[in-house]
């Protein structure tokens, strides 16, 4: 069903990238849809938010910290990335926000959409189905929701803490995070899936995702050479002993 995508895409592609992806899933996956279609819609997923920005005096201790409303780790990453992507290619791809995807995806001229998720809670809305009634679609997500049953294809992903990659807070800093669980069997994070992808439609075996090479490759295009200087975590696979008592049965 995937190959089937060289046919429907000799209309359009439109990709829907969730600000819950690292900037490495948004990076291979947006690689993958303009190479498919080199003026693909590329889109930032729903950010949702809750109440407003709260800042409190840090205790015992000078400065402050904000709690934001914006409830995502990664808007600013993706955005970031599928930019640079649209404008390295220069072959009229654009990118959208939520709300341009639902309004542009339901057009006649659109063939297919890929959509991610991996929201912690439902996102789906009744006018993203409703846009996506008469298109094929390839869902890619972790939790099952009305998107995920009605989709042509699921491929399932991983969380956060079960891939390593790259995220970009509120105040615009790169910090590189590293993989904390192994992967269950089947399942792949978005970035994998994104290079599989195009290996398959280059018809070339597909590389193994690594964050740092990715960096690296992200970091030579303009708009992404911030990439390069990530904050790397400072502890290394640090030992935690357990204080659980453990009693053989």
């Amino acid at each position: 069903q995937l190959r089937s995508l060289k046919s429907i895409a000799q209309k359009r592609l439109a990709m829907l990238i969730s600000p819950m992806l690292s900037c490495e899933d948004a990076f291979h996956l947006g690689q993958y849809a303009l190479a498919v279609d080199p003026a693909a819609l590329l889109a930032v997923g729903p950010v949702p938010t809750h109440g407003v920005d709260k800042t409190f005096a840090a205790n015992g201790a000078s400065g402050s910290f904000t709690m934001y409303a914006e409830k995502v780790p990664n808007a600013r990453g993706v955005r970031r990335v599928l930019e640079a992507l649209v404008q390295s290619s220069g072959r009229g791809g654009r990118v959208e926000d939520f709300a341009g995807f639902v309004r542009d995806v339901q057009k006649p001229e659109f063939g297919a959409a890929i959509v991610t998720g991996n929201y912690p809670s439902d996102w789906v809305t009744p006018g993203l189905m409703s846009a996506l009634a008469k298109t094929f679609v390839v869902a890619i997500d972790t939790l099952p929701s009305s998107l995920t049953a009605r989709a042509d294809v699921l491929l399932p992903s991983v969380t956060w803490c079960e891939k390593a990659g790259t995220f970009e807070n509120a105040k615009n800093r790169l910090q590189v995070f590293r993989q904390a669980i192994a992967v269950k069997e089947f399942a792949k994070a978005e970035a994998q899936i994104g290079l599989n992808l195009l290996g398959e439609w280059q018809g070339v075996a597909s590389k193994p995702y690594d964050d740092a090479l990715s960096r690296a490759s992200m970091s030579r295009i303009a708009g992404l050479k911030g990439l390069a200087n990530a904050h790397l975590p400072t502890a290394e696979h640090e030992r935690v002993e357990s204080d659980m008592v453990m009693v053989e049965l």
